[in-house]
């Protein structure tokens, strides 16, 4: 009925508005609003008409060709891989569905409210305005449809909410605010009469309750509640999104990426292009960026062509290879490379110290820059560095690799491998000699040998040092042991008697080798893995509040707090003038119209302008005096750092990752440079500030203070029930910031491995997955940051409010009106300073975890004392040189099992002593022991009587020598390595270089002895690091040497003149060797044989040669064993 009668009124009018439009006279916000709501419904309509449409004729494509492809059509169905997707809905959803039809409902009930009201006006006979229903009207359409599609999200299992509903909530709630603008100001002039129902259902869905639940960041109150209970952990915070996004987000841009690739395979994809596919919505302008800065020091996509396996026999060919480290040189580090291997091959590649081997992998790898030429692979690869080599073990060992994996699960594999073992050299297919960048030979053994040069020349070195070795011929009454049990005598035509017996022995010892002995070793290397797991733990962390030792700390860090005194004096006179000027002006300029000022306009103004320069300079006092004080601090406490880093004994860093050190002398260092100064002074800053408001308004409205004292206590809980959470989520972010650093140094040294096994992806995984454990915690402590500011600025706002009703409350001339108004400047200011000091505060504790993990890293307990004033050396100390090992006990850690079991001997002044033994006899550790990088658990070491445990470190490592088997260089210049402490004249220099075969590869470089050396010595192959540490040891000349595997990654021929060299230059010194080569102990005067730790046997080689029952015999007849293939010539 009431429809009839409303369609009646609106036909008989028509003739009235004929001339007017129907929404004419409607304000602009109203019609902007009309017109954008059903815009967006007509958007809306055709999105869903043209998805249709377009479904509907990708259904028609699928099925012709199914029926094309299968001869019988497919049906598609929601269950992937048998397993149905199970789908959830979350309590956003439900609340932001909740939320649509409420303001469904409430725009309903106002087009409801007002079509009755203008019926029963119009049927009164009042002239009514139709117009009135067009708001109401198509915002409930609009809402109509915002609701039912946000509640179809749920069917369609989406993740989140479609592009056009996002964008349609965002305007309507802009629409919404100005709305409410415009209300509220028409209120405010026209009193009630301005409300109208359209009024009210505004301000109803612009308050509504999904913007009140993300703008009050409701959210994070559980996690908050978890911390006030209990320190957090990394497990109790949540995720940002249904999942992790880092490792979705990585697929999404790799898929674009193959996709840009595939389109146009002859050319290199845009990275820019790539990511404004996947997340122009997130990062456009980062995509700008990245596009123009990435690709710069990508590797060659050119470097390598690998083929799919199986499609050729040859599994590696390089046509006309040139390559350089440094494409702008003008010397290639390799050219010339012509190789081709077949599949199945064995290509051994030899060569002098720095002729280019290592390159010549990196070059099949695709690791090096290509100049020109072409490398093809077939198949995928896999890559073992020269750290890891067989070089690095005992023969045994090293034979037992070789025999086992490259002879036998290798043998169906095309094997690429270098070495300076000439022994495995006669079971390649293909030997490749390289010289200075170049391939000067390839073939076979036996042809490389007829040919002469140089590979005759490495295998005569090595045959040198096998005949240098005076191994004992057994009589003819020991015959029986010469012989071999299936009754040959030999390996070949060219083996004499010796080799013959030689070779049995060895096989007697292979074969005598029990199965308790390997289950022994066996179970020595699983106990040796586990405590490899066991020294690095969880990072430690302090839980629960600062400690104010942390505090004091760093207060008497720098001048031993003396600056902190006159920084708060320096604020507090600041403050004080700063009111004192404003209460100049207040008190002294006329109050009302026809007042008599109290002083001259000159007076005013000379004191108001001292008062302000005084301000101004007290204020430039506390910002130099703050600036010094932090500068200073920062100084201390990083030196302390890293005087306890450096001071720290090994142990510390062998169960401490780099990232986290790193993350500590970086990050946290950062953080105490540039933050937490200018927080403390602001913290000062601030508290000054709010007692001298405080003050001020209690001076003029005491009454302010019934309010201000639980506004206090019930910012104090807020800010205990915040900081319980915040201070735990500032650590664990500091924490997991230490993975992503080491996995990311380790990634980057490892580069060339990872990327030989293929294995780029699952690094990028791990480290994607680090970068989300970091991002959860580092997100949820900005978020708690911010819920305690909206909440302290609440509070603030309705204690102003409370204190200008008191004001305006006051009868008339009970309060000087420039009282009053400075009470109204002030009480303005109350509102930031008491939420600024909460905050301030709060910040101020999660920077200050920066030095609570500083200060951790300060008190590491450190090695033995540099100096020991009482008890120091002689000046020529060790004059003789004498080592003295009693009883000897040492591990690694004090829940570590003992790895020298009493070792008791002593090496004589002046002699060649050799120190043997398979790998993990523990040689090493005696070194540790004998240079303190080992406490002793027992027993003790004397050098000359002296023993080593009463003397400062400096003085008995400064007197010693080594030459480690990892050999390090500093970045910087071929001097200063060799010269750190500039002692030497460059011509002693340059007869270290040339002694240590060195002296022509310098004289080649452009710098010569400037020549540059980067981090870790990169530039410079392993061979050539251990050759500078040899120069190292030749300019110090001390007593006592020690050679740790020291020519473990040289060539023989460079071994054999290396050990001349060491003969002739430290003949009166004491040189201890530990070698895995046996020609490079054998000529010692003594030789110690370690096993499990302990000592086998001691003496003169010659005599333990003679002992048949020896175990340095059969170390000698297992290398010599290995090396027999060489032939004689």
């Amino acid at each position: 009925m009431g429809l009839t009668l409303l369609l009646q009124r609106i036909s008989a009018s028509s003739s009235s508005l004929a001339q007017q439009s129907l929404v004419q006279g409607l304000p602009f916000l109203e019609l902007s609003s009309i017109f954008i709501n059903l815009l967006l419904v007509l958007v809306f309509l055709f999105v869903v008409s043209a998805r249709r449409i377009f479904v509907c004729l990708g259904r028609i494509r699928v099925f012709k060709d199914d029926l094309g492809a299968n001869g019988s059509p497919i049906r598609h169905t929601s269950v992937l891989d048998g397993e149905v997707q199970e789908v959830r809905v979350g309590t956003d959803f439900k609340f932001s569905v909740f939320c649509c039809f409420y303001v469904l409902f409430v725009q309903v009930v106002v087009l409801g409210f007002d079509g009755v009201g203008l019926i029963r006006g119009d049927a009164n006979g009042k002239v009514v305005d139709w117009s009135v229903l067009c708001l109401p009207a198509s915002q409930g359409i609009a809402w109509f449809v915002l609701s039912f599609s946000a509640l179809h999200c749920k069917f369609k299992a989406a993740e989140k909410f479609p592009l056009l509903l996002r964008v349609w909530w965002s305007v309507s709630f802009v629409i919404c605010l100005c709305t409410l603008y415009v209300d509220g100001r028409g209120f405010v002039q026209e009193g009630s009469k301005h409300l109208r129902s359209h009024v009210v259902a505004n301000f109803r869905h612009d308050t509504g309750p999904s913007f009140s639940f993300l703008a009050t960041l409701s959210w994070i109150n559980p996690l908050l509640s978890i911390g006030a209970k209990r320190p957090l952990e990394i497990k109790d915070i949540p995720l940002l999104a249904p999942q992790d996004r880092a490792k979705t987000n990585y697929k999404i841009l790799n898929s674009n990426w193959e996709k840009l690739k595939a389109e146009n395979p002859s050319k290199q994809p845009s990275l820019a292009w790539a990511i404004l596919m996947s997340f122009w919505k997130e990062a456009a302008c980062n995509a700008i960026f990245a596009g123009l800065n990435t690709l710069e020091e990508e590797l060659q996509e050119d470097a390598t062509i690998v083929l799919p396996r199986g499609i050729t026999s040859t599994s590696i060919e390089i046509k006309n290879g040139v390559f350089s480290w440094d494409p702008s040189s003008a010397r290639p580090t390799l050219s010339g490379i012509q190789m081709k291997v077949e599949k199945g091959m064995r290509v051994a590649v030899c060569g002098m110290v720095g002729s280019g081997k290592s390159s010549f992998l990196s070059c099949i790898l695709g690791e090096i820059p290509k100049i020109s030429g072409e490398v093809q692979l077939c198949g995928t690869a896999a890559y073992v560095s020269q750290s890891a080599w067989i070089q690095s073990v005992d023969a045994h060992t090293g034979s037992e690799l070789f025999k086992e994996y490259i002879l036998t699960a290798l043998e169906d594999k095309t094997v690429v491998f270098v070495t300076h073992q000439v022994e495995f050299l006669p079971s390649a297919d293909l030997i490749l000699v390289l010289k200075e960048g170049r391939i000067i030979q390839a073939g076979k053994y036996d042809d490389l040998l007829q040919a002469g040069t140089d590979f005759k020349t490495l295998v005569s070195a090595h045959h040198e040092a096998i005949e240098a070795m005076d191994i004992p011929n057994y009589s003819s009454g020991e015959s029986d042991h010469s012989l071999c049990p299936d009754g040959s005598v030999g390996l070949g035509k060219n083996h004499d008697a010796p080799s013959s017996s030689i070779d049995c022995l060895a096989k007697e010892v292979q074969e005598g080798t029990s199965a308790s002995e390997q289950k022994a070793i066996k179970e020595k290397k699983k106990a040796k893995r586990a405590r490899k797991k066991q020294l690095v733990q969880e990072e430690e962390r302090v839980r629960g509040r600062v400690s104010m030792k942390v505090y004091l700390s760093y207060m008497a860090a720098a001048y031993k707090g003396s600056l902190i005194p006159l920084i708060i004096i320096s604020q507090a006179v600041f403050q004080f003038l700063q009111i004192a000027s404003s209460w100049w002006m207040a008190w002294a300029n006329p109050q009302t119209q026809g007042d008599q000022p109290k002083v001259t306009p000159m007076v005013l103004l000379v004191v108001y302008m001292a008062l302000a320069f005084g301000s101004s300079w007290f204020i430039f006092i506390r910002a130099v005096l703050v600036a010094t004080f932090g500068l200073a601090a920062a100084q201390k406490l990083f030196l302390k750092m890293l005087r306890s880093v450096f001071r720290a004994p090994m142990s510390f860093f062998d169960s401490t990752p780099a990232g986290r050190i790193l993350n500590r002398v970086s990050i946290d260092q950062s953080v105490v440079d540039l933050d937490i100064p200018f927080r403390l002074g602001g913290f000062a800053s601030t508290t000054i500030q709010l007692i001298g408001i405080v003050g001020v308004m209690t001076k003029v409205t005491w009454q302010v203070l019934l309010l201000v004292i639980p506004m206090a206590i019930a910012c104090l809980w807020m800010q205990k029930y915040y900081m319980a959470s915040s201070r735990e989520l500032v650590r664990i972010v500091s924490i997991q910031k230490s993975p992503i650093i080491h996995l990311f140094g380790e990634s980057i040294a490892g580069a060339a491995t990872i990327r030989g096994f293929g294995q780029e992806k699952r690094f990028m995984k791990r480290n994607l997955y680090l970068l989300d454990c970091f991002a959860r915690p580092f997100f949820c402590s900005l978020a708690a940051i911010e819920w305690l500011c909206l909440r302290m600025e609440l509070l603030s706002t309705f204690v102003f409010a409370f204190c200008m009703l008191l004001l305006v409350s006051f009868p008339h001339g009970s309060i000087d009106p420039s009282m009053a108004g400075l009470a109204v400047t002030y009480g303005l200011n109350l509102n930031a300073r008491l939420s600024r000091w909460i905050l301030s505060f709060c910040k101020l504790e999660n920077k200050i975890i920066s030095i609570e993990r500083i200060y951790q890293y300060s008190q590491i307990p450190g090695e033995a004392p540099p100096v020991i004033e009482d008890s120091r050396p002689p000046t020529r100390w060790p004059e003789n040189g004498t080592i003295e090992l009693h009883d000897l006990k040492v591990r690694y850690k004090e829940n570590l099992p003992v790895v020298l079991h009493g070792v008791t001997c002593t090496f004589p002044g002046g002699k060649k002593i050799g120190i043997v033994g398979r790998t993990g006899s523990g040689k090493s550790t005696m070194i540790q022991a004998l240079f303190r990088l080992i406490e002793p658990a027992g027993g003790r070491i004397l050098i000359d009587k002296i023993d080593i445990s009463t003397l400062g470190l400096h003085d008995l490592r400064s007197r010693l020598s080594i030459i480690p088997q990892d050999p390090t260089l500093f970045e910087g210049t071929i001097r200063e390595n060799l010269d750190p402490l500039q002692e030497h004249s460059d011509h002693e220099v340059w007869q270290a270089l040339d002694k240590s075969q060195l002296g022509e590869v310098i004289r080649e470089k452009e710098h010569k002895l400037d020549s540059p050396v980067l981090e870790n010595g990169d530039n410079w192959s392993v061979g050539q690091r251990q050759l500078v540490s040899l120069g190292r040891a030749l300019l110090k000349q001390a007593k006592i040497l020690v050679l740790d595997e020291a020519t473990a990654s040289v060539d023989t021929q460079t071994d054999n003149l290396i050990q001349k060299i060491i003969r002739t230059e430290f003949k009166n010194c004491t040189v201890c060797t530990i070698a895995h080569r046996i020609p490079t102990v054998i000529d010692s005067d003594l030789v110690l044989v370690l096993s499990d730790g302990r000592v086998a046997e001691f003496d003169t080689p010659q005599r333990l040669l003679e002992d048949k029952s020896s175990m340095f015999l059969k170390l000698v007849s297992e290398y010599s064993s290995r090396s027999s293939g060489v032939p004689d010539f």
